[in-house]
This record gives structure tokens, sequence and C-alpha cells, in this order.
């Protein structure tokens, strides 16, 4: 038969990479090694792109949650002060 690497080449949706390790498992009869070690280097790899993102996305949390509460605290201290000076303004002061 043709083997397992020339239908995943043609499907697209492998890496190059994960295909020549299969065509290399194939040739030297290591199949199953060599689909574990693919797997293996793709885990590590997804898991290093995913610890990556979400560094990224954690400082962004934190501004925006600091956006917010600083907002929040303006419109207190806007409404206390304009409480404030209303009651000034009927004391005659």
């Amino acid at each position: 038969g043709e083997g397992v690497a020339g239908p995943l080449e043609r499907t697209e949706l492998f890496p190059m990479a994960a295909i020549q390790m299969v065509r290399v498992g194939e040739e030297t009869g290591t199949l199953d090694q060599q689909v574990e070690s693919a797997a293996n280097f793709y885990a590590r790899e997804t898991e290093y792109k995913l610890k990556r993102l979400t560094d990224l996305f954690e400082p962004a949390v934190v501004l925006f949650m600091g956006f917010i509460v600083g907002f929040v605290a303006i419109a207190l201290i806007s409404a206390m002060y304009g409480v404030l000076q209303n009651v000034r303004e009927g004391q005659g002061v």
C-alpha cells in the first residue's frame, strides 16, 4: 500500500514536520515511536503557546479592571462632591 504519510499530506491538515516524521517512521519501521514523538512535540508546543497567550492576557485583564475600579471611584467621589455642594448651597455658606 501507499502508507499513511501520503494521504496525510494530501489532506493539508497536518504540519509538514509531522508528515515527515510519519514518513520516516514508515521507512524505518518505527512508526509508533515517530507518531508518539510528534504528538509529544506538538503537545509541548501547544502548552507553550497557551502559556504565552495567558501571560499576555493577564496584564490586559488587570488594566481593564483597574479602569473599571477607577471609573467607579471617580463616579462615587463626583457624586459625593455634588451632594456636598448642594448641602453648602442650602446652608448659604
